[in-house]
């Protein structure tokens, strides 16, 4: 039932019941499976009239009053009995609201009436003395209550204002957690309701529900975060004392001071970003901060959805893209350079136009020669001829001319095929001298398909690199996951030497990119960063669900955004912590071209050539051995016929 309530977003709430510590358990196990995000306010209210609410401190030290400071509990006292202790701490209490009101903590501009309606304490707004009776409701909120409050409700709207408690009037007190300062478990009583049949009215119209976070007054917060260049830096200086840096941290320092609070690092080195597990438990930084087990976590996060059930996210610091550095492509054989002046297509095309050249000149001889007579040249003669004569005419060799005045229609058809075989060689030739003095290299990896393609595993030290995939029904996000693997960094180290691992890098808004210590100048040489982006995301601030804290570090980081200073400090850590060398390395490595420029021609460029020859002579080798040896073969079987013959 509660969690169906915290779904329709009903806010505040009013709560009547005995056991104060388990309804504030129950909320707070609800707060962490709801989907629904605000903050949220809690009015809790004995069970009858006359009860009086004990000691509020086993209450406010619970570990739920972190992220709930409102929350207030009206607790009725008998005036009669103790005037003079309560008429001394609500003169305190005036004293202590003015101070808050001056510096800006408490609104005084908010009131809440409380009436029971249908109860011995109903009292109409009519019966209100008007001397007494301010401006009219600025808000009517309406809760229903099961069981024996079936027609009770609350009205929070605006009373009467007393300066003073008189003799013999029932009192409720709005109590409420200190929250700030050392001491956040503390009573504090906001404000008093005074009922008697003359006056009714809040005590001093105290704003029941203050900015709490505008000023922490030195709170402990705690924040779990990792060495990870630029988001954080954790270091030493030359005093061996502990510096923290980074933009994300400078981000976090900046709300440190804005909102007054103190910070305790928890570090988990070991688990990095962490996970979290379907019962809401984890480890690392989102699964601290799902576990509550610290309030704020950073080391550059994405708005993942996998986690976002379990935590919240601040408005986004900046943004970044996953790439990768892939295998430089490796020089093509030697051997393949007659090959590469045409594409396949284009080597098809030719293949095609052979065969079709030579049907024709065939059909044409045979035509010609019919119709109209004369003798036919042996190179049109047969197949096997017009296919040479055509491969010939291709390496630019002159046919046969027809000398008959008949094989008309021939020459003309061999004077196209000239002019035609003429270009295509030109083409060629033109390609082979390009391919033959600048290297050609295999074709790169520029894209997300060429890299799932190619099914290169690439590889990091925590899964988190593949959790903005983990969701997608693409068949080559799909494929990406598949090939990811976690390995150590000794592991990457050995690896990225060896051309066949691909490694993600992050790159930001500043166009700078983020290098692990794998990545060196002698691994650079042998990789190469794509030019497309994997995926990308903006970076935030994981909070727990509902955290009060969420919506004043939003206003602060929109004004460190707004005013360029996070752009400022991101580019600034690149270059204070960053190698400047290996940033303009990564930069340049998607370029292919030979530094050295054109290249000397020697023996190795004409691999190709002596391939073609090689196989010629071997196959005129094999070819002029089997007409011998079937020569040969046909000799001694002619030999052995006629032996029989003459013995017959």
């Amino acid at each position: 039932m509660v969690y169906n309530i915290a779904e329709r977003g009903c806010e505040p709430y009013i709560v009547q019941v005995r056991n104060m510590r388990s309804v504030i358990h129950s909320f707070a196990r609800t707060s962490r499976r709801a989907i629904t995000r605000y903050s949220k306010k809690f009015l809790y209210l004995p069970v009858t009239l006359e009860d009086e609410i004990p000691s509020l401190e086993n209450v406010f030290s619970m570990k739920e009053m972190n992220y709930m400071p409102d929350l207030i509990v009206a607790r009725f006292v008998n005036a009669k009995k103790r005037s003079d202790l309560i008429q001394h701490r609500y003169e305190n209490m005036i004293s202590k609201n003015k101070h808050y009101e001056s510096n800006g903590i408490l609104n005084s501009s908010t009131d809440i009436t409380i009436k029971f309606i249908g109860d011995r304490h109903e009292k109409k707004q009519s019966e209100v003395p008007s001397n007494n009776t301010t401006m009219a409701a600025k808000c009517f909120i309406q809760w229903g209550m099961e069981g024996k409050l079936a027609n009770r409700f609350i009205n929070l709207c605006h009373a009467s204002n007393l300066n003073r408690i008189p003799q013999n009037v029932s009192v409720i007190e709005i109590v409420t957690l200190k929250f700030v300062g050392q001491t956040p478990s503390r009573e504090i009583v906001l404000d008093a309701w005074i009922t008697d049949c003359q006056n009714t009215g809040f005590l001093t119209r105290t704003n029941l529900f203050p900015n709490k976070i505008r000023n922490l007054e030195g709170r402990k917060v705690n924040v779990i975060t990792f060495n990870y260049v630029p988001f954080t830096v954790i270091t030493h200086d030359k005093e061996k004392s502990t510096v923290y840096d980074g933009f994300e941290m400078r981000t976090f320092i900046e709300c440190a001071e804005k909102l007054n609070f103190t910070w305790k690092l928890v570090l988990d080195e070991e688990n990095l970003w962490g996970a979290v597990w379907s019962n809401g438990s984890g480890n690392g930084v989102v699964g601290m901060v799902a576990e509550d087990q610290v309030d704020v976590g950073f080391a550059g996060l994405y708005y993942w959805y996998s986690t976002f059930l379990w935590t919240d996210y601040t408005t986004a610091l900046s943004s970044s893209g996953i790439t990768c550095l892939v295998p430089k492509p490796k020089l093509l054989p030697s051997w393949m350079s007659l090959w590469l002046p045409f594409s396949a297509v284009m080597w098809i095309a030719v293949g095609v136009s052979i065969l079709i050249i030579t049907v024709v000149f065939y059909t044409l001889a045979k035509a010609s020669n019919k119709c109209l007579g004369g003798a036919i040249l042996n190179s049109y003669a047969t197949w096997i001829n017009c296919f040479l004569t055509t491969m010939g005419m291709f390496v630019l060799q002159s046919p046969p001319e027809p000398q008959d005045a008949s094989h008309r229609p021939i020459k003309g058809f061999v004077i196209s095929l000239l002019i035609f075989f003429l270009l295509v060689s030109s083409v060629y030739s033109g390609g082979l001298a390009s391919i033959l003095t600048v290297p050609r290299y295999e074709h790169p990896i520029d894209t997300v398909k060429e890299l799932a393609d190619s099914n290169l595993p690439w590889v990091n030290i925590h899964e988190a690199w593949v959790w903005s995939l983990l969701d997608s029904d693409d068949p080559i996000s799909k494929t990406l996951v598949h090939n990811f693997q976690v390995l150590t960094e000794e592991e990457m180290t050995e690896l990225s030497t060896q051309g066949e691992t691909a490694f993600p890098l992050e790159k930001f808004a500043s166009n700078h990119y983020s290098v692990p210590a794998h990545i060196n100048e002698t691994a650079i040489q042998t990789l190469r960063i794509m030019k497309e982006m994997m995926y990308g995301s903006h970076i935030t601030i994981a909070t727990r669900k509902s955290s009060p804290y969420k919506e004043s570090f939003n206003q602060i980081i929109s004004s460190l955004y707004e005013t360029g200073i996070m752009l400022f400090w991101e580019e600034q850590m690149t270059e204070r912590y960053m190698s400047r060398r290996l940033q303009i390395a990564i930069k340049q490595s998607v370029i292919l071209s030979n530094k050295e420029g054109p290249t000397q021609l020697m023996v190795d460029h004409l691999q190709g050539a002596f391939v073609i020859l090689s196989l010629g002579l071997a196959l005129a080798t094999v070819v002029f051995t089997a007409e011998m040896a079937y020569s040969t073969i046909k000799r001694h079987h002619e030999r052995f016929k006629d032996k029989f013959r003459y013995s017959d």
